[in-house]
């Protein structure tokens, strides 16, 4: 019975897969553990959103597990002058597990933003967006590896809906699996990764971004919890028919 008792055990953290790299990230805990945090944030389980929704639009929230990271103001497409900004920062260490695994940082985001469409100009730096930098310590500073950010008026991004405010804007979601390569990286290289989201630079339309699945596992290839553990008890079962038989 010990020997069903282990495999159950090794079934169930096969349903759930760690993260390496960072602490919680796929912000499984249920909370932000491990991560610095400024701004409007919260760790959710589904999202609802605060715009006239026009068009339909699927969020695939969460991305991994049953938790995701929103950063940025909840009530986006809700709201007048509020002038957002919020930001998420973690360093780690390279592990021989994260070298194993290919060194490649995978994490996946989907940012919703709002386009300035009140005759308003604004100009491509004053526009809502979202960045990720991953940056590796040198001894006295930090080294930039990786620089991204992302607006409304860029490729990939999909029309999803209205303001319901009167900031008047169209809200438009994209949303990627980031694959960083790190196999420039030595065991136990420090580095960092900073997020960042913000409001247009005039205060009145919104940005926020769905986070999750920080680590050297690829989000892509991950089995979902609830099929894995179906094919662990059907493991079980086949082993018991088999013993009962014998």
């Amino acid at each position: 019975m010990k020997k069903y008792l282990f495999l159950t055990a090794v079934l169930l953290l096969m349903a759930s897969p760690a993260h390496a790299l960072f602490i919680n990230g796929g912000f499984e805990s249920g909370d932000t553990t491990g991560w610095t945090i400024t701004g409007d944030h919260s760790v959710i389980t589904s999202y609802t959103p605060q715009f006239i929704n026009d068009v339909g639009w699927s969020s695939g929230i969460p991305y991994y597990g049953s938790y995701s990271l929103l950063l940025g103001s909840p009530n986006i497409g809700n709201e007048w002058d509020a002038g957002h900004s919020s930001s998420a920062t973690q360093t780690g260490s390279i592990s021989q597990a994260d070298i194993d695994a290919g060194a490649h940082l995978y994490f996946k985001w989907g940012a919703i933003l709002e386009e300035p469409t009140n005759n308003v100009y604004h100009g491509s730096s004053s526009q809502p967006y979202f960045s990720v930098g991953i940056s590796k310590w040198n001894g006295s500073g930090w080294d930039i590896l990786y620089y991204d950010d992302q607006r409304a008026d860029e490729a990939g991004f999909t029309k999803i809906g209205h303001s319901a405010s009167g900031d008047a804007g169209d809200m438009w979601y994209g949303s990627a699996i980031t694959d960083i390569d790190l196999t420039s990286l030595a065991l136990a290289d420090q580095i960092k990764i900073d997020l960042y989201v913000r409001d247009c630079g005039l205060g009145g339309h919104g940005g926020l971004v769905f986070l999750d699945g920080f680590g050297t596992t690829n989000p892509n290839v991950i089995p979902e919890p609830t099929t894995m553990s179906l094919l662990g008890l059907g493991a079980l079962g086949l082993i018991f028919r088999r013993k009962k038989r014998s």
